[in-house]
Protein backbone atom coordinates (compact mmCIF):
# COMPACT_ATOMS: atom_id res chain seq x y z
CA UNK A 1 0.00 0.00 0.00
CA UNK A 2 1.45 3.35 -1.04
CA UNK A 3 0.66 6.59 0.71
CA UNK A 4 1.18 9.81 -1.16
CA UNK A 5 2.00 12.83 0.96
CA UNK A 6 1.64 16.27 -0.52
CA UNK A 7 2.36 19.67 0.94
CA UNK A 8 -0.31 22.31 0.95
CA UNK A 9 0.43 25.93 1.59
CA UNK A 10 -1.95 27.40 4.12
CA UNK A 11 -2.45 31.13 3.91
CA UNK A 12 -2.91 32.73 7.30
CA UNK A 13 -6.22 34.46 7.82
CA UNK A 14 -6.44 37.81 9.48
CA UNK A 15 -5.72 37.55 13.17
CA UNK A 16 -7.88 40.52 13.97
CA UNK A 17 -10.87 39.58 16.07
CA UNK A 18 -14.11 41.13 15.03
CA UNK A 19 -15.67 43.14 17.80
CA UNK A 20 -19.04 41.70 18.70
CA UNK A 21 -21.95 44.00 18.20
CA UNK A 22 -22.77 45.34 21.63
CA UNK A 23 -26.46 45.85 22.20
CA UNK A 24 -28.31 47.08 25.23
CA UNK A 25 -30.15 44.15 26.81
CA UNK A 26 -33.90 44.32 26.66
CA UNK A 27 -35.70 43.77 29.99
CA UNK A 28 -36.62 40.22 29.06
CA UNK A 29 -33.27 39.27 27.49
CA UNK A 30 -30.52 39.77 30.06
CA UNK A 31 -28.27 37.32 28.22
CA UNK A 32 -27.69 39.78 25.33
CA UNK A 33 -25.30 41.80 27.49
CA UNK A 34 -22.74 38.96 27.64
CA UNK A 35 -21.93 38.53 23.94
CA UNK A 36 -18.30 39.66 24.08
CA UNK A 37 -14.87 38.21 23.35
CA UNK A 38 -13.43 39.07 26.74
CA UNK A 39 -15.78 39.35 29.70
CA UNK A 40 -18.54 41.47 31.07
CA UNK A 41 -19.25 42.12 34.74
CA UNK A 42 -22.13 39.96 35.91
CA UNK A 43 -25.25 41.82 36.94
CA UNK A 44 -27.48 39.83 39.27
CA UNK A 45 -31.18 39.41 38.63
CA UNK A 46 -33.50 41.58 40.70
CA UNK A 47 -35.50 38.50 41.72
CA UNK A 48 -33.96 35.26 42.94
CA UNK A 49 -35.19 31.82 43.90
CA UNK A 50 -33.81 28.55 45.24
CA UNK A 51 -33.60 25.10 43.73
CA UNK A 52 -31.40 22.01 43.64
CA UNK A 53 -29.37 21.17 40.57
CA UNK A 54 -27.49 18.01 39.65
CA UNK A 55 -23.71 18.32 39.91
CA UNK A 56 -20.62 16.22 39.16
CA UNK A 57 -22.46 13.58 37.13
CA UNK A 58 -19.17 11.79 36.36
CA UNK A 59 -19.15 10.59 40.00
CA UNK A 60 -22.43 8.70 39.68
CA UNK A 61 -21.76 5.00 40.21
CA UNK A 62 -18.44 5.71 41.96
CA UNK A 63 -17.66 4.95 45.58
CA UNK A 64 -18.36 7.62 48.20
CA UNK A 65 -14.87 8.13 49.60
CA UNK A 66 -12.16 10.78 49.98
CA UNK A 67 -11.67 11.03 46.21
CA UNK A 68 -15.35 11.87 45.71
CA UNK A 69 -15.20 14.27 48.65
CA UNK A 70 -12.22 16.01 47.03
CA UNK A 71 -14.37 16.72 43.95
CA UNK A 72 -17.21 17.98 46.18
CA UNK A 73 -14.69 20.55 47.46
CA UNK A 74 -14.81 22.22 44.01
CA UNK A 75 -18.48 23.09 44.60
CA UNK A 76 -17.55 25.20 47.64
CA UNK A 77 -20.42 23.79 49.71
CA UNK A 78 -21.72 25.52 52.83
CA UNK A 79 -22.42 22.05 54.26
CA UNK A 80 -22.62 18.45 53.07
CA UNK A 81 -25.10 15.68 53.82
CA UNK A 82 -24.87 12.07 52.68
CA UNK A 83 -28.06 10.03 52.71
CA UNK A 84 -29.63 6.94 51.20
CA UNK A 85 -32.49 9.09 49.95
CA UNK A 86 -34.29 10.59 52.88
CA UNK A 87 -33.96 14.37 53.06
CA UNK A 88 -35.78 17.40 54.37
CA UNK A 89 -37.29 20.01 52.07
CA UNK A 90 -35.60 22.96 53.72
CA UNK A 91 -33.22 24.91 51.55
CA UNK A 92 -29.70 25.64 52.75
CA UNK A 93 -28.05 27.62 49.98
CA UNK A 94 -24.88 25.94 48.64
CA UNK A 95 -25.45 22.74 50.67
CA UNK A 96 -24.49 19.60 48.75
CA UNK A 97 -26.52 16.41 49.10
CA UNK A 98 -24.92 13.12 48.08
CA UNK A 99 -27.34 10.23 47.74
CA UNK A 100 -25.71 6.81 48.01
CA UNK A 101 -27.00 3.25 47.82
CA UNK A 102 -26.49 0.60 50.52
CA UNK A 103 -22.99 -0.11 49.14
CA UNK A 104 -22.00 3.59 49.32
CA UNK A 105 -22.09 3.99 45.54
CA UNK A 106 -23.12 7.49 44.52
CA UNK A 107 -26.60 7.72 42.98
CA UNK A 108 -26.78 11.52 42.70
CA UNK A 109 -25.14 14.74 43.82
CA UNK A 110 -27.24 17.88 44.08
CA UNK A 111 -26.43 21.37 45.24
CA UNK A 112 -29.00 23.78 46.61
CA UNK A 113 -28.40 27.05 44.83
CA UNK A 114 -29.75 30.54 44.42
CA UNK A 115 -30.83 31.23 40.84
CA UNK A 116 -31.82 34.42 39.07
CA UNK A 117 -35.47 34.68 38.11
CA UNK A 118 -36.34 36.27 34.77
CA UNK A 119 -39.31 38.64 34.82
CA UNK A 120 -41.99 36.01 34.12
CA UNK A 121 -40.61 33.22 36.35
CA UNK A 122 -42.12 33.01 39.84
CA UNK A 123 -39.61 30.80 41.73
CA UNK A 124 -36.82 28.23 41.35
CA UNK A 125 -39.11 25.32 40.46
CA UNK A 126 -40.76 27.47 37.77
CA UNK A 127 -37.29 28.08 36.31
CA UNK A 128 -36.95 24.30 35.82
CA UNK A 129 -40.36 24.27 34.14
CA UNK A 130 -39.30 27.20 31.92
CA UNK A 131 -36.28 25.17 30.80
CA UNK A 132 -38.42 22.17 29.93
CA UNK A 133 -41.48 23.85 28.37
CA UNK A 134 -40.32 27.41 27.54
CA UNK A 135 -40.47 30.63 29.49
CA UNK A 136 -43.72 31.77 27.86
CA UNK A 137 -45.40 28.36 28.13
CA UNK A 138 -48.70 27.71 29.87
CA UNK A 139 -46.82 25.42 32.28
CA UNK A 140 -44.37 28.16 33.34
CA UNK A 141 -47.05 30.85 33.61
CA UNK A 142 -49.15 28.49 35.76
CA UNK A 143 -46.72 29.22 38.62
CA UNK A 144 -47.36 32.98 38.45
CA UNK A 145 -50.22 34.81 40.06
CA UNK A 146 -51.71 34.65 43.51
CA UNK A 147 -51.67 31.29 45.22
CA UNK A 148 -51.40 29.90 48.72
CA UNK A 149 -49.25 26.84 48.18
CA UNK A 150 -48.57 23.69 46.20
CA UNK A 151 -49.49 20.04 46.61
CA UNK A 152 -48.00 16.92 45.05
CA UNK A 153 -50.22 13.85 45.12
CA UNK A 154 -50.58 10.61 43.14
CA UNK A 155 -53.18 12.48 41.04
CA UNK A 156 -50.72 15.20 40.03
CA UNK A 157 -49.27 18.57 40.90
CA UNK A 158 -51.66 21.28 42.16
CA UNK A 159 -51.63 24.86 43.39
CA UNK A 160 -54.17 26.34 45.78
CA UNK A 161 -55.77 29.62 44.75
CA UNK A 162 -58.59 31.62 46.31
CA UNK A 163 -60.93 29.69 43.97
CA UNK A 164 -59.65 26.23 44.98
CA UNK A 165 -57.12 23.69 43.69
CA UNK A 166 -55.77 24.05 40.13
CA UNK A 167 -53.98 21.13 38.45
CA UNK A 168 -50.67 21.56 36.63
CA UNK A 169 -51.44 21.79 32.86
CA UNK A 170 -49.51 18.78 31.55
CA UNK A 171 -50.15 15.10 30.93
CA UNK A 172 -46.50 14.45 31.85
CA UNK A 173 -44.96 14.20 35.29
CA UNK A 174 -43.62 17.74 35.85
CA UNK A 175 -40.85 16.41 38.10
CA UNK A 176 -39.45 13.91 35.64
CA UNK A 177 -36.70 16.23 34.41
CA UNK A 178 -37.45 19.44 36.24
CA UNK A 179 -36.27 18.53 39.73
CA UNK A 180 -38.16 17.28 42.72
CA UNK A 181 -38.51 20.22 45.04
CA UNK A 182 -41.37 22.63 45.49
Amino acid sequence: MEIEITKTKIEPKSHKMKEPVKTEPTPDKHYDAYYTHHMEAFEKFNSRGNMSIDMLSFLIGKQWDDVALAYIHALRPSSIRVTTGMKTLDCRTWRVTVIVDVNDLIKSIQQEVEVGLPESVAHGQALSIALKYGIDSEQCQWHSGEHEGYLVSPEGYFKRTKDGWVKFPSPEDPFEEAGKEI
